[in-house]
């Protein structure tokens, strides 16, 4: 896939947009770090900004020292751009990347409003994620995490907390499903029915999963794997276990038995009846 790539003159004029002057040499230097590519260019000039006291120099050789490939060079721009941002606009930023589907700015607004440190202004809070590349803005008015932040976004998710985090995860089920009651929709149906298991409605998950239409519209292996996951984690109540084995061994008798046998699914089910009645 094609990705635009900003020129050397031209990411002078960026760094120079941040109040940051770049000599040739130095926006050469930034060019094989970011590989030229708008988000990264983005981050550090903003890094050079607020981090460095605008001393481009200093950020380029403290990426540098460490002798990084141009991916490990970008990974820690991202990293150093995310550490600047205020507490508030981090948690804003994790919640957003809980969600697969873009969201609107209503659905984000309830979203920030169970976080524990929100932004005074979340719109204002959005719109600086945008100018930083963070978040992408569709024509549409909905939000998503740019993909190359995901990976470092995780610190941000793991600073939330397990309850927020979970809330969070509920808040997204309950917006997805709202929305799916007005219009069909086959991602936003995939992301909410991911969302079910983990949010203690693993048997919602179940009845779905052994629905007709689901398997014509869904996809059943890619919530094969979240069930399976629910059995085999061993933290699962006694109940959500139950309803995940249901749905795996239906699919297990939908398909040719010689390969996938149900049996062992069934007796576990008997045994958390024996063990839970």
């Amino acid at each position: 896939m094609f990705l635009p790539t900003i020129e050397r003159p031209l990411i002078a004029n960026v760094f120079a947009d941040h109040g940051v002057p770049v000599s040739p040499a130095l926006a050469r230097r930034v060019q094989q770090l970011t590989g030229g590519l708008p988000l990264y260019v983005e981050s550090a000039a903003e890094i050079a900004t607020n981090a460095y006291a605008s001393n481009a120099r200093q950020f380029i050789e403290d990426i540098e020292v460490g002798e990084h490939t141009q991916p490990a060079a970008q990974e820690v721009i991202l990293e150093k751009l995310l550490a600047s941002l205020p507490p508030a606009d981090q948690n804003l930023l994790a919640a957003i990347s809980l969600s697969r589907p873009p969201l609107s700015g209503a659905e984000i607004g309830q979203l920030s409003q169970i976080l524990p440190e929100a932004p005074a202004n979340y719109t204002r809070s959005l719109r600086r994620l945008t100018r930083l590349g963070l978040i992408q803005a569709y024509p549409t008015g909905h939000w998503k995490l740019h993909d190359a932040v995901s990976v470092p976004a995780q610190e941000c998710v793991e600073a939330l907390g397990e309850e927020v985090h979970r809330n969070c995860l509920v808040t997204l089920r309950d917006l997805f499903l709202a929305s799916l009651q007005e219009r069909q929709d086959l991602v936003k149906m995939s992301a909410w029915a991911r969302l079910l298991a983990p949010t203690g409605q693993a048997n919602v998950l179940a009845d779905i999963a052994m629905e007709e239409l689901f398997h014509e519209y869904g996809d059943p292996e890619d919530l094969k794997a979240v069930l399976e996951s629910l059995v085999e984690n061993g933290g699962s109540k006694p109940d959500e276990e139950y309803w995940a084995l249901e749905a795996l061994a239906f699919w297990d008798l939908q398909g040719d038995t010689r390969f996938n046998d149900p049996m062992p699914r069934l007796l576990r089910m008997n045994d958390i009846i024996a063990e839970h009645p």
